[in-house]
């Protein structure tokens, strides 16, 4: 994928697999478009089977305007088989001020994990958990380099607690 608004946008669907996937300037709003952009985003996909995995994205600066690169939004795994965001190269982010790499429970969510992912500049923060339960960020790491745009390697935030309650369950390890 290159030069798109966004790779893949997973609606209200279930058993959905983005993996081993080269994706190149998720430019966003950047070309006259109105739509945020994401390498993926799973909205409302729930149930067993879903995975975002082995990906490698590289946004140049410049020639791409990312949100968030991978967002899990208002999206549930199950107890036995969560939604794993596992083994991404991420490279390249930003300059919105509330973008950054990869987002767990945005809005809310459950039983999803993010491990082993490696993010480089990946915008406003790197990792993130937004809301939700049962949730892991487990042997990831980030790396960013002062811009105006950088904030926080990892955070751990309930945006939505009136909406979903209070976030429960979190493990960062």
């Amino acid at each position: 994928f290159e030069n798109v608004q966004s790779g893949m946008v997973a609606h209200n669907s279930q058993a959905i697999k983005f993996e081993y996937n080269d994706v190149t300037n998720v430019v966003g709003p950047l070309k006259g478009g109105d739509k945020i952009g994401n390498m993926v985003q799973f909205d409302k996909v729930v149930g067993a089977g879903n995975s975002i995995s082995y990906n490698v994205a590289e946004n140049l600066a410049g020639q791409s305007s990312t949100e968030d690169i991978i967002s899990l939004y208002d999206s549930h795994g199950t107890a036995q088989s969560p939604i794993m965001v596992k083994g991404n190269w991420i490279r390249g982010g930003g300059p919105s001020s509330s973008g950054g790499g990869i987002i767990l429970g945005d809005k809310t969510g459950s039983y999803q994990i993010a491990e082993d992912n490696i993010l480089v500049d990946p915008g406003q923060y790197g990792i993130g958990i937004g809301g939700g339960n049962n949730m892991t960020l487990r042997n990831n790491k980030v790396y960013a380099k002062p811009q105006y745009f950088t904030n926080v390697a990892i955070s751990i935030c309930n945006w939505s607690e009136k909406q979903s309650g209070p976030s429960h369950s979190i493990t960062v390890e």
